[in-house]
């Protein structure tokens, strides 16, 4: 009996260490590898040939961010408390309703988010007409495909995506803000 519950408490301490790496030491890491050019040796090589693809469109879209922030009238500090106050239950909700719809619209998207995501201190209403003007309706109707092809793995994932976001934001605040300080001066 005494081995059984030793047995028992060794595969709990192994589990244990095993999520607290998945769920803070490898989002981390991921982000550090996003935005520098160093990889570690204890991510998978499948995933690093992921993360070297993904590295452009991150390129892109933090590019992209502080005009979109300029227009919503949001400073790095409310972005950073969005995402901190983002409970990726709420965004796992949304996207399993999303998948199980046929997307049609914007709007239609931004229903489904709104109904199953709030962000306190936030009025998301707010940004209905930016995220319609932005949206490309074909990119989205992809993303879902995507998403319905991995639910299982991306719901498992999505504390993990909040945290690599995270550090993603924090490694790209200089630029984001330099660039949000640009737009204010040339206006």
């Amino acid at each position: 009996m005494k081995k059984l519950l030793k047995f028992i408490l060794v595969v709990v301490v192994i589990g244990l260490v095993a999520y607290a790496a998945y769920r803070y030491y490898l989002p981390s890491t991921i982000a550090k590898s996003l935005t520098s050019g160093q990889t570690s040796s204890l991510i998978p090589d499948e995933i690093q040939e992921k993360v070297k693809a993904f590295k452009s469109k991150i390129a892109s879209d933090v590019g992209d961010l502080p005009i979109l922030m300029a227009e919503a009238n949001l400073d790095y500090d409310d972005l950073q408390t969005m995402l901190d106050r983002l409970d990726p239950g709420e965004v796992s909700s949304a996207l399993s309703e999303m998948s199980s719809v046929n997307i049609t619209s914007a709007e239609q998207v931004f229903d489904i988010v709104t109904r199953h995501i709030n962000i306190e201190g936030f009025e998301l209403e707010e940004f209905r007409d930016m995220f319609v003007r932005n949206s490309n309706v074909d990119e989205i109707r992809k993303a879902m495909e995507k998403i319905r092809e991995h639910e299982f793995l991306i719901t498992l994932a999505m504390p993990v995506a909040k945290e690599v976001a995270k550090d993603l934001l924090v490694s790209a605040r200089q630029e984001i803000e330099m660039q949000l300080n640009a737009l204010e001066s040339s206006q």
